[in-house]
């Protein structure tokens, strides 16, 4: 019976080897397959998130870059209406330059403003060194005469200035009197312009960004170049520039080698083309980021997974041919051996399932040691003696391939000082505890080693890998959360805040031990209604997060202006537990666009409103008029003497009595009726509804009494000046704000050619 058993064993024992064999390359083949899988659809997902991070980025650049042009377009407009004018009066040269230098330094990367006559000469500009330059051979000049259409918007390519910076200029046509072609404004955009929106998207240093003319040159851009005007984006036909405008899409993303850089990146390109103004040719935008860069990580974990499975299948071959060795010689030793094994490993089977299972439920992994010394009696190994199943599922390693191995055959990279550590504890008796990364498996441990006796040791541990991940994680977070220039706040469900960041610390004016446990409220600047408030907290209850403007208040009671974005946290059942918001202050943006919308449509000088604004007002008037059948009056008014006052007294007490007389003027009309300044000492007033033309006459009487008193200047001086005025009335006297405010001109000169100190309507035969 023993024979028969024995002689059966390999024949058996091939069978299970070959299925062994079988089974593990399977697995390997498996798990091969998954870990393909997965860093495959990590792949993808990188490659969309960034593509959709670089198309928002571009988006955010084209509404702040159009906004920017559309402010321009206007401050062109209202230096086309306001300079000829200014030009026309005394000093004129002199007003139109600081006009032109005001709006040059309120807005934003504008160089210089540029106006021409129709030769091509500079009759006005901020910059001194321009004025008398002729541009009539420019380009910027030519293209603008070409379409000479005053409500297009010309961009040109860029061109190097005289020191050396390239620039472009934004150009629109003037029209003289009779509607030809009269001349040139021009602005001159520096990098300045592009600058900051550009540089504010690169959220990763490898990320680069740049905008260029509708032709294919290069108008600004991030990386470094010494002559922009010389990158042409459009010579080769198959670029990614011209691939995005032959698609026909507002914003494509490429991936390819661009002409800019010569290496890999992925590209998001968006066309520029603000809908509220007409340009003759639209900018690229270009926000792009090395390929290499975006994967970088990802190639990393690829190469570390890959590494990972080799090793792994070297172990397991390893461990299979051990294995197989050792069942070989197991059967040879069995055939001896059977018989008297049979009845003590039967006696011992019930007791060793007992230990066995108790020993293998340990939530710890546990391994017993021996160390092995060289030939010179010093450390150099351990032995695995017994090993438990949770040792097995930490290290990937079962327990039969381990014992009677030594550490060096199981892991060739071990670190000496492990196997130096363990020794001392073999051979002194002092027992070991340490929290130490073990190499070969790439794990955290926490380890407490024990004598068991001379030259043994046991060896109980935990695998922490998890929980030190988890505190580098939340080191990284906390360097973030404290030196992001966002920002940062972490509050409860009732909106208590449970921390900040430094950041929210500055921009709020509290410290952070002011900031804890307060409520939120304590920001609120009075400025929303409690609906206000409510819609916020609904959309968070239902959607989960919120953003958009907000108006709060600093410590110092400064109200100020932010865009804030909130977020819910939720826990595992999907409760929330906690908001965390974002802010950024960018009240100073919105004060400087109100500024830029303010000069565009007011007086430098008295700030009352200018030719553009006045004719505005005026056409709204004539509408109401004209819908309601009422009757409305233009009043036209020019100084007598003010000359005098300028010769005698001054060009400052000149500009400090037309300030006075718009004061005094304003006082005298109705809060809906218009004031304006049209230049020099010229002023108009709009009257809305009024019931016959004689209560414009007593207005024009009472501003001529009013404006007789003598003017105290701030120099102790006195000023006098008096007023002649000339009234038309609409809709009789004219349907067009320009015929009226010109008839009423012509019924002033009518009024001083009579002796002064009086006013005229406009004549019947004329109005007729």
């Amino acid at each position: 019976m023993t024979h028969s058993t024995t002689s059966e064993q390999p024949a058996f024992l091939e069978r299970n080897l070959r299925t062994l064999w079988l089974v593990v390359a399977s697995a390997l083949l498996v798990v091969a397959g998954v870990i393909a899988h997965g860093l495959y659809r990590e792949y993808r997902a990188i490659d969309a998130q960034e593509r959709e991070r670089l198309a928002n980025q571009a988006r955010i650049v084209d509404e702040n870059l159009s906004l920017r042009l559309t402010t321009t377009d206007s401050a062109l407009d209202s230096i086309r209406n306001e300079l000829p004018w200014l030009l026309a009066q005394q000093n004129g040269e002199l007003l139109a330059n600081k006009r032109l230098q005001s709006l040059a330094s309120a807005m934003i990367g504008i160089r210089a403003f540029v106006l021409t006559n129709a030769d091509g000469d500079a009759i006005a500009s901020n910059r001194q060194e321009l004025i008398g330059r002729n541009f009539h051979d420019s380009e910027r000049f030519l293209a603008v005469r070409r379409d000479d259409n005053p409500n297009v918007l010309h961009v040109s390519a860029p061109f190097a200035t005289p020191i050396g910076v390239y620039a472009i200029s934004l150009g629109k046509a003037v029209p003289d009197r009779d509607g030809k072609f009269g001349g040139v404004i021009l602005a001159i955009l520096g990098p300045e312009f592009f600058r900051t929106l550009l540089y504010s998207v690169r959220y990763t240093q490898d990320v680069a960004a740049s905008v260029a003319h509708g032709d294919g040159k290069l108008v600004f851009s991030s990386e470094a170049a010494e002559d922009l005007a010389s990158i042409d984006l459009s010579a080769q036909a198959d670029s990614l520039f011209n691939q995005h405008l032959k698609s026909g899409a507002v914003t494509d993303v490429f991936a390819g080698v661009t002409t800019s850089a010569g290496d890999q990146r992925l590209t998001a390109l968006r066309t520029i083309r603000p809908a509220a103004i007409s340009i003759d040719k639209p900018l690229i935008m270009a926000i792009s980021r090395a390929i290499p860069a975006i994967y970088a990580q990802w190639r990393q974990q690829a190469l570390a997974t890959a590494c990972l499975f080799g090793l792994l299948g070297l172990v397991a071959a390893l461990g299979m041919s051990f294995y197989q060795r050792r069942q070989h010689a197991y059967v040879r030793l069995l055939a001896d051996r059977v018989a008297e094994r049979n009845a003590a490993e039967q006696a011992f089977q019930a007791s060793e399932a007992q230990f066995r299972t108790l020993f293998d439920m340990m939530s710890e992994g546990f391994c017993l040691l021996e160390i092995v010394c060289d030939a010179a009696g010093k450390p150099d190994d351990v032995r695995y003696l017994l090993a438990n199943a949770t040792y097995a599922r930490h290290t990937g390693v079962k327990s039969r391939d381990l014992i009677g191995r030594t550490a060096r055959e199981i892991y060739p990279a071990i670190e000496r000082s492990w196997i130096e550590r363990f020794a001392a504890v073999a051979f002194t008796g002092e027992p070991a505890h340490f929290r130490e990364r073990f190499g070969p498996l790439d794990r955290w441990l926490r380890v407490s080693a024990y004598q068991t006796q001379p030259g043994r040791l046991a060896v109980v541990f935990a695998d922490v890998t998890e929980n030190h991940r988890m505190l580098e994680r939340v080191r990284q977070q906390a360097m973030v959360f404290n030196n992001t220039e966002e920002g940062i706040v972490i509050t409860d469900t009732k909106g208590d805040v449970v921390d900040a960041n430094p950041a929210f610390a500055r921009i709020t004016e509290y410290s952070l031990d002011e900031l804890r446990g307060r409520n939120m409220r304590i920001l609120q600047s009075g400025r929303h209604d409690r609906g206000f408030y409510l819609n916020i907290w609904k959309a968070l209850s239902e959607g989960g997060n919120w953003q958009g403007e907000i108006w709060n208040r600093r410590k110092s009671g400064d109200i100020y202006l932010e865009w804030i974005s909130i977020s819910a946290v939720r826990d595992d059942d999907g409760d929330i537990v906690n908001y965390v918001g974002s802010s950024i202050d960018i009240s100073r943006m919105k004060h400087a666009q109100s500024e830029l919308e303010r000069l565009a449509h007011h007086d430098g000088l008295t700030d009352l409103p200018n030719r553009l604004l006045l004719v505005s007002r005026l056409d709204h008037a004539i509408a109401g008029a004209r819908r309601h059948a009422g009757m409305g009056a233009v009043l036209f008014i020019d100084l007598d003497g003010f000359k005098r006052v300028n010769d005698t007294l001054g060009h400052k007490a000149g500009d400090e009595l037309l300030i006075a007389v718009g004061t005094r003027i304003r006082r005298r009309l109705r809060d809906f009726d218009t004031l304006g300044r049209l230049g020099g000492d010229e002023f108009v007033i709009v009257l809305d509804e009024i019931a016959d033309p004689h209560a414009a006459a007593k207005v024009a009487d009472d501003v001529i009494r009013q404006l007789r008193q003598p003017f105290p200047l701030s120099d102790g001086a006195l000023a006098s000046v008096g007023a002649s005025v000339g009234i038309a009335i609409f809709p009789q006297d004219g349907s067009r704000s320009a015929e009226l405010i010109e008839r009423a001109d012509r019924a002033l000169y009518e009024a001083k050619s009579g002796g002064r100190g009086g006013y005229r309507f406009v004549a019947r035969s004329e109005a007729a």
